[in-house]
């Protein structure tokens, strides 16, 4: 009985050793075979609550919020930014409340978007920009000069040229609706100054914002482009003449604007003028 009995036991399979099926059965799994199946279902949620007490009742035509809106400021796709702004300022006119209670949150979060890499959300920006100041209070914005002053400095000292012009323009726009003295130091009012001479004095542009900066508010009105490093204003109220004021000697304080005439001499003495050189009418 024990010889039977060992016989009929049958021994599991040794690791690699090959089974042969008898013919029309069929080939038994594995042991170690993975289980891949699995089963889709469908499922249907109209509507989150959570998201529709985050949203609010203040929603633009598309039906975003502000939480929204600013998300999209940083979204990697440029046609979305360029939205983002323009949604901005769809939604801050329907809903008058947003832009007071949220202005310091859309101002952290639109700080990058001078030195964008694509024209088109710059513009989109600048728009905004010029809408906002016509929008808020002066005083409301002059609380966040340092941001409007990054703004400039990060466009200005970017080295895409585009960048820079846009910047240019945002800097022109911040001069003639907010004032230098209120929204610049003294020494942002220099570092501009000089990153102004260094840019093509064939810029309308350049000659406006640096005719803001060093007059505080009485610019020359007929100013026109000369030479490179270069002013160029009328001799005086009883005279025609065009002279040139080097950039250096205004910079130093030899020259000061004369109201809408052009460029007086300061108080200094003459021989210390020509020493410098430039000091004379041309």
């Amino acid at each position: 009985m024990a010889r039977k009995a060992g016989v009929l036991k049958k021994h599991a399979p040794k690791d690699f050793e090959k089974i042969r099926s008898k013919v029309g059965k069929k080939k038994k799994a594995a042991r170690n075979e993975t289980q891949t199946d699995f089963k889709v279902k469908q499922l249907q949620m109209p509507s989150q609550a959570a998201l529709l007490e985050e949203k609010g009742e203040e929603v633009t035509r598309r039906n975003l919020g502000l939480v929204d809106l600013l998300s999209h400021v940083q979204h990697h796709s440029s046609k979305v930014r360029r939205e983002a702004f323009e949604g901005l300022q769809e939604l801050c006119t329907l809903h008058g409340g947003v832009l007071g209670s949220s202005l310091a949150r859309i101002m952290d979060v639109t700080a990058t978007a001078p030195v964008d890499a694509h024209a088109e959300v710059r513009g989109a920006f600048a728009a905004f920009q010029a809408w906002l100041i016509s929008a808020a209070s002066r005083d409301a914005l002059l609380a966040f000069a340092p941001a409007l002053a990054l703004h400039v400095r990060s466009a200005l000292s970017h080295v895409s040229g585009e960048v820079r012009d846009d910047g240019l323009a945002l800097l022109e726009l911040y001069l003639r609706e907010l004032g230098g003295a209120q929204l610049f130091n003294h020494a942002e009012v220099s570092h501009l100054i000089e990153v102004l001479c260094q840019l093509p004095p064939q810029s309308e542009a350049v000659l406006q914002c640096l005719y803001q900066l060093l007059s505080a508010g009485t610019a020359p009105a007929a100013a026109s482009c000369g030479p490179a490093g270069y002013l160029l204003g009328a001799a005086g109220e009883a005279s025609a003449q065009i002279v040139q004021v080097p950039l250096h000697l205004v910079l130093q304080g030899r020259y000061q604007a004369a109201g809408a005439t052009g460029w007086r001499r300061a108080a200094a003495p003459l021989d210390a003028m020509a020493a410098e050189g430039g000091g004379g009418d041309h």
